[in-house]
């Protein structure tokens, strides 16, 4: 996800918009229903959490990347939630800073090789995609992956051949009709892109890793930004012929009931993770606003 939008930022200073996690059960007929959402319950006053990534699933606990956006900078960074089963519902026990900086961090996808673990974060405002390997409770740069400015990039090699990287780029309506598709021609050199793909309507952007079902389709999710941004989901399944041109089948669509957006799904065995825009307990909210601003003020009167 992007540096919020200017209106964005309007409304998380007033304390009315936030983003959370929730979780559903996923089989083949999920993307074709009514989604069933298990929000995350958590008491967090000073962040939000989107676009999460699972990391991993022991039937107890959950280990989920997302972008964690603090309230006191404005800025995302990339933390490990911690999330404890308690029958139907998830409890945030745990938050884990992984990655911070003064730039915004977002969309923490997952790149798993062998036993290692590695994560290409957004990071458009820098003009590059990096790689980054997790080790221990820090993920740690390991070499630029693109010197573009990708917003939301996912990288895959189900199509067969190189690897592949599919975004949209942020000099060029990130949350347009433009998909930009950067290939690896060996394992030494950057993504270099190779081609563009224009959608008939806004909904290029990536919004989580590709998937199958069972019956070998290969399924692409993307944002719904035809009336907003983050308005929703679109579920495409995705092929490439011979010539390697790539068509696109919409299998589903699917809008928030959390009040305002929803932009992230990614699956993890039989589990789907999503995020949600919406209005939570907007009176907690301005309370905690409120407190925020008068620590400020405070702050600003001893220095």
């Amino acid at each position: 996800m992007m540096n919020p939008k200017p209106e964005f930022k309007k409304k998380s200073r007033r304390g009315k918009a936030d983003y959370n996690i929730g979780f559903l059960d996923f089989d083949e007929k999920t993307i074709f229903s009514p989604f069933k959402i298990a929000w995350l319950k958590h008491n967090e006053r000073e962040s939000w959490f989107a676009d999460p990534f699972i990391l991993s699933d022991d039937g107890e606990r959950l280990e989920v990347l997302v972008e964690e956006f603090l309230w006191a900078k404005m800025l995302g960074r990339i933390s490990k939630l911690v999330i404890r089963r308690e029958k139907k519902s998830y409890v945030l026990e745990k938050i884990i800073p992984l990655l911070q900086d003064n730039t915004h961090f977002s969309f923490p996808a997952i790149l798993c090789r062998g036993n290692e673990i590695f994560v290409y974060p957004e990071n458009s405002s820098t003009g590059k995609l990096t790689l980054y390997k997790l080790e221990k409770e820090c993920l740690v740069p390991v070499k630029e992956l693109c010197g573009q400015a990708l917003v939301d990039a996912v990288m895959t090699d189900v199509f067969g051949g190189n690897d592949l990287l599919f975004a949209t780029r942020n000099d060029a309506d990130p949350c347009g009709k433009i998909l930009d598709v950067f290939e690896k021609m060996s394992p030494n050199e950057n993504f270099q892109r190779c081609a563009s793909i224009e959608f008939p309507e806004r909904t290029a952007r990536s919004a989580g890793d590709f998937f199958r079902l069972k019956d070998g389709r290969i399924v692409r999710v993307a944002q719904n930004n035809n009336k907003n941004y983050g308005g929703g989901l679109v579920f495409y399944a995705m092929k490439r012929d011979a010539s390697g041109i790539f068509s696109f089948e919409t299998l589903a669509r699917h809008s928030s009931r959390y009040h305002l957006g929803m932009h992230t799904f990614n699956v993890f065995g039989n589990i789907a993770v999503v995020d949600g825009n919406g209005i939570i307990n907007p009176l907690k909210r301005a309370i905690r606003n409120f407190k925020h601003k008068i620590k400020q003020m405070f702050a600003g009167a001893l220095f």
